[in-house]
């Protein structure tokens, strides 16, 4: 690939991976309340869509045949998002002040997915079992985010583990709730200079606009979107880093850092 089509094209990518992501970010904002999905839920789904440029990188680099690149966006990525969202969240804000039990929740369910993926890449167990394994942990913890507090109170658990869950549930909501209301001061701030007062619901937090349809098509777009933007990606830094960058640090120090902005921003 020449120099300038290749500059071009990252460019054009770049622009597009971000541009998708603050469309996908501001998008799902109208369309959770708008579904009335549980916080926590909307919680997973926004970050499931702010990792498609990560995770569509780690395939494109796959199927052409780039194990090296894919294995170094996949473990760079991870590492990036632990960095950035983690440190540049607490030198912004000064502190994060998570819930107890929402962190014990989450974080269970990510060792036990980060063991299943060492078991794989270690070959101690093969692909279907490890997918059979990964869908054995994820469908619950799916399953307990989207449920609401009545719903959880009613599950055949034992009652230490209901505790639990319920804890974590309802901490998680509360949490998401003050984020919710604190985004929408700054909504009503940033409204008050307009000459149309923005539409709201009786709690005062804004109505979200648009229908349901348009709005999850608009959703379809931006991930395409992002996409297209992380296939480019992968092939124009492939092409600009070659000759002087390893393909294993190209995924892990690159591509990663790339494809994660959208995390980060999200």
């Amino acid at each position: 690939m020449p120099l300038f089509y290749s500059i071009f094209v990252f460019l054009g990518s770049f622009t597009l991976v971000i541009g998708g992501s603050v469309f996908l970010s501001r998008v799902l904002g109208r369309l959770g309340p708008r579904l009335n999905i549980p916080e926590q839920l909307f919680g997973f789904i926004t970050a499931l869509g702010a990792d498609s440029p990560e995770i569509s990188a780690a395939v494109v680099s796959m199927i052409s045949g780039q194990k090296d690149v894919a294995v170094g966006v996949v473990f760079g990525s991870n590492l990036f998002n632990l960095a950035s969202l983690l440190g540049v969240t607490a030198v912004i804000a000064g502190q994060i002040s998570l819930p107890r039990a929402a962190v014990l929740l989450n974080g269970g369910v990510g060792i036990l997915i980060s063991a299943v993926a060492v078991a794989l890449v270690l070959g101690a167990a093969p692909p279907p079992l490890v997918f059979g394994l990964a869908l054995a942990i994820l469908v619950p913890y799916v399953v307990l985010l989207a449920l609401r507090r009545g719903s959880l109170e009613r599950l055949p658990l034992p009652a230490s583990w209901k505790r639990f869950v319920v804890s974590a549930a309802s901490e998680l909501k509360e949490h998401a709730r003050e984020i919710q209301q604190a985004g929408a001061e700054d909504e009503r701030e940033r409204e008050a200079s307009k000459l149309a007062p923005p539409k709201r619901g009786p709690n005062g937090i804004e109505r979200p606009q648009g229908s349901v349809l348009k709005l999850a098509l608009w959703v379809f777009v931006a991930l395409v979107v992002m996409v297209l933007g992380s296939t480019g990606l992968v092939r124009s830094t492939t092409s600009l880093t070659a000759g002087w960058l390893p393909r294993s640090l190209l995924g892990t120090l690159v591509l990663a850092v790339l494809t994660g902005i959208p995390n980060l921003y999200t």
